[in-house]
């Protein structure tokens, strides 16, 4: 009696599992999701839980490596979502950039965090990040490190 108790126990663990793994595989859960909508709330006014438009907010650090800034200005200069909404923390390393951000505000509205205020809130931002919001949610998120620049051109291409 007590065996197939334990073989009903395994097949319904065998069962069980591999559902909850491929549940959890394309979690579009950012945990930092409410301080991110308090940066942009106490930064640039923009309050996330009232507005319903579907909006794609792109964070580029101007100080972070320069592969990074290569490889993701080049998507964005690509990109012709009109959704994406840059925005550009810091300042840039060096002047080379200032014609990437020129490029930039002809194509969108960029939002500029030049004081670095984004660190003072609980984002989890230490690489390029990609948040998908519709109707105040996010709804897809990644975080862009340079091994993913071509997995986030095709995310937004796709849009």
């Amino acid at each position: 009696m007590n065996r197939q108790k334990l073989i009903l126990i395994f097949v319904i663990f065998l069962v069980i599992i591999p559902f909850y793994s491929c549940s959890h595989k394309n979690d579009t859960r950012y945990k930092y999701f409410e301080g991110f909508k308090f940066y942009l709330k106490s930064t640039f006014k923009m309050d996330l839980s009232v507005n319903k438009d579907e909006k794609i907010y792109y964070v580029l650090l101007l100080d972070g490596c320069e592969p990074c800034m290569k490889y993701n200005s080049e998507i964005l200069l690509e990109l012709k979502n009109d959704n994406i909404i840059p925005i550009l923390i810091g300042k840039p390393s060096n002047d080379r950039w200032n014609d990437f951000i020129k490029s930039l505000k002809k194509k969108w509205t960029v939002l500029e965090d030049v004081n670095n205020e984004i660190f003072f809130y609980e984002t989890g931002i230490s690489k390029p990040l990609l948040i998908h919001v519709e109707n105040g949610k996010c709804i897809f998120f990644m975080s862009v490190s340079d091994s993913k620049v071509n997995e986030a051109y095709n995310y937004l291409s796709g849009l």
